[in-house]
């Protein structure tokens, strides 16, 4: 358990008592992407070696860390600085759910209504359905069906026209402090980061900074005094 999450149990856990929804981003928050980004550098890295342009995958990837420790889009940034071509597209066939995920939404389901706003690509409900997860959830809004992404204010607010409900009632939890928590924050969200993947990099906002910080997603139990 991270030291900010203690104190936050200690002073003000009792502020998210009055809380109906909790919103979740997918990818290193609640599904483990590490393959997912082992293939995707691998593809990059392979289709640059085609270009005779020679970097390996392992320093490819701390480019990624770098870029991510700047505020940089880390996938984005890293590719542009090799080629101005389109670079491999992203699959998440790789992606698993992480151990304490199931049993985390299971707990989570019986006092809260869920819900995921999400940057992802075509297919999120039946990878969530494959998972074994996509029952917990009453509001889905993914980037590729909504037409909008994170950090766009838009796809936050679609989620809460669905849910029929104000931001000042929810939390959202996310990993990355630039498509996660600044924008939920700015609408009124309360905040969690979960420290995972090129995320746990990003320095936080100066003025929208997380509520509080977990490491691992069933962190977020003891913070609402499960």
């Amino acid at each position: 358990m991270t030291t900010r999450l203690k104190e936050s149990i200690e002073n003000d856990s009792s502020q998210l008592g009055n809380k109906k929804w909790i919103f979740f981003d997918v990818g290193y928050t609640l599904t483990n992407e590490t393959k997912c980004y082992e293939d995707h550098v691998k593809q990059c890295v392979d289709r640059l070696s085609k270009k005779n342009i020679v970097v390996s995958e392992t320093d490819y990837y701390n480019l990624m860390i770098d870029a991510s420790k700047n505020g940089l889009k880390p996938i984005r940034s890293v590719w542009e600085q090799f080629s101005n071509k389109e670079r491999p597209k992203w699959n998440a066939k790789s992606e698993v759910i992480y151990e304490d995920t199931y049993s985390t939404l299971e707990k989570l389901s019986k006092r809260y209504k869920l819900g995921i706003i999400a940057n992802q690509i075509e297919g999120l409900e039946n990878r969530l359905f494959e998972h074994g997860i996509y029952k917990f959830f009453k509001v889905i809004v993914s980037s590729h069906e909504a037409g909008v992404k994170k950090p766009n204010p838009q796809i936050f607010q679609k989620a809460l026209q669905e849910a029929n409900t104000t931001a000042d009632n929810c939390i959202y939890i996310g990993d990355r402090p630039d498509n996660d928590i600044v924008p939920a924050k700015k609408l009124g969200f309360t905040t969690v980061r979960i420290m995972k993947g090129l995320g746990q990099y990003q320095p936080e906002h100066p003025c929208y900074s997380s509520d509080y910080t977990i490491k691992d997603l069933h962190e977020i139990l003891c913070l609402l005094n499960y």
